[in-house]
């Protein structure tokens, strides 16, 4: 069985269709709801002063927490997505270049803390499911 995925992101202009297998039945809102939680570090050590650059030196962690609920039930299923990203800037002090890893501030430095939300809209009519909003499709590489 081949279950259809219309995708539209806010924004970009395109329709994006995905097919992959699914034997599914329809879920519940609810009890098919599932949230994940990721985190990641980065640490970066660049040590350019022989060539008359600054030193570049920079630590931080970030989080990614996503949300996809499960369908209603009826003829056309409806449900909703979230996602949230936080970024933290842990080290990049005094006398280190600090501009290429973490979103610039006001100022210019690199910003203390960073974050974004994007919300989905989604039904599903028979094998068909629409999504518009914040998208992350998985394209291979």
């Amino acid at each position: 069985m081949v279950k259809r995925t219309l995708l539209k992101s806010v924004g970009s202009g395109s329709v994006v269709v995905l097919l992959g297998a699914s034997g599914a039945v329809k879920a519940d809102f609810l009890s098919d709801s599932k949230a994940t939680l990721s985190m990641r570090s980065l640490y970066l050590n660049n040590d350019n002063r022989q060539t008359q650059q600054v030193k570049q030196e920079e630590w931080g962690q970030g989080l990614l927490l996503k949300y996809q609920s499960g369908f209603t039930d009826g003829t056309v299923g409806f449900g909703v997505g979230a996602i949230g990203g936080l970024g933290i800037k842990l080290d990049s002090g005094a006398g280190r270049h600090n501009d290429s890893s973490f979103f610039p501030d006001h100022d210019g430095k690199a910003a203390d803390e960073f974050s974004a939300m994007g919300l989905t809209a989604k039904a599903e009519v028979s094998e068909t499911e629409l999504r518009y909003g914040t998208l992350q499709p998985v394209l291979p590489s």
